[in-house]
């Protein structure tokens, strides 16, 4: 019989089926196949299981070796133990054999007295009160309202002192700038420090104001007859903002702090510009000329000590 045809099948009471042959091995494969996957997903099922009760078994036999209580322990968890055959074992120090650690008759008593048989433990075994508290050596106090209050007046009046010393030296280096933006501001940087050189000569002398703004102001009161023209003539005094007024202040600052004196016009304190010829120059030594201005000395001056 040729393979694709079919044959036909007498069945007792049903009719006449035509059954395929390629069909029926198709049929016969598949059959043989999930015989083979049950098979071998059973084995697999098998081998787990057997695997998994090997490692509850080593694992329960593990457990039950490491919660057996060691020979240490069996005081501790012994519940009629006392004190001193439990602390025996946590603390080597203490003495480790229970028979031989006993209770005095009085230790006995006032363990009785506290009605706790777990009580008996000898007081020999305690360190003295003394012992266990460590003295301490420096004690810190908070020091009295008082003294506090004291101690931040102090500092109140330290703090007004500077502010008050940093106010003065503000101001009178407000009027030294002053003077040289006034008396100079058209002269190069030398002729502007030769006359802060004679401003700050004039305060270091006896026959002048102790301060910058004491010499610069003197009377200032009497027009047209004090020391600086500008100070008595009438005009307002507050230099206008910009380069020459910035370039007076960095000047006073030099000047003040004692890096720039000029030794040409040492010991001068007095000065004119070279287009006036006033009656006073007469009677001063010539000191040098710097720039439009003509300086002087006064033999008769004398300094303040340093």
């Amino acid at each position: 019989m040729s393979r694709g045809k079919s044959v036909r099948v007498q069945e007792p009471k049903g009719g006449q089926v035509r059954i395929s042959m390629t069909a029926h091995a198709r049929q016969r494969r598949v059959a043989q196949k999930r015989f083979k996957d049950v098979m071998v997903y059973s084995l697999a099922a098998v081998g787990l299981l057997c695997v998994a009760g090997a490692i509850g078994h080593y694992v329960g036999e593990n457990a039950s070796a490491r919660s057996a209580p060691t020979v240490e322990w069996t005081d501790v968890t012994n519940n009629g133990g006392t004190i001193i055959r439990k602390s025996a074992v946590l603390r080597p120090t203490v003495q480790t054999t229970p028979d031989t650690v006993s209770a005095t008759p009085k230790d006995r008593q006032r363990s009785a007295t506290l009605g706790k048989s777990d009580m008996i433990v000898p007081m020999t075994l305690f360190a003295k009160r003394e012992d266990r508290i460590t003295p301490v050596e420096t004690l810190i106090e908070t020091p009295p309202v008082w003294k506090i209050e004291k101690l931040v007046e102090l500092g109140l009046g330290e703090k007004r002192r500077r502010e008050t010393v940093r106010d003065a030296k503000a101001q009178q280096h407000y009027c030294l700038a002053e003077a040289i933006y006034h008396e100079a501001r058209g002269e190069p940087t030398l002729g502007q420090l030769a006359v802060a050189n004679v401003i700050m000569n004039r305060v270091a002398s006896k026959q002048y104001p102790n301060s910058i703004c004491g010499v610069v102001n003197q009377n200032d009161h009497m027009r047209l007859r004090c020391q600086f023209t500008y100070a008595c003539n009438g005009l307002p005094d507050k230099p206008k903002p910009g380069n020459h007024w910035n370039k007076a202040q960095r000047v006073a600052t030099q000047a003040m702090s004692g890096k720039r004196n000029i030794l040409a016009v040492k010991g001068a304190t007095h000065y004119h510009a070279d287009y006036v010829n006033p009656d006073w120059a007469k009677s001063f030594k010539f000191v040098k000329k710097i720039g439009r201005h003509i300086f002087y000395s006064d033999p008769t001056i004398t300094y303040r000590p340093s």
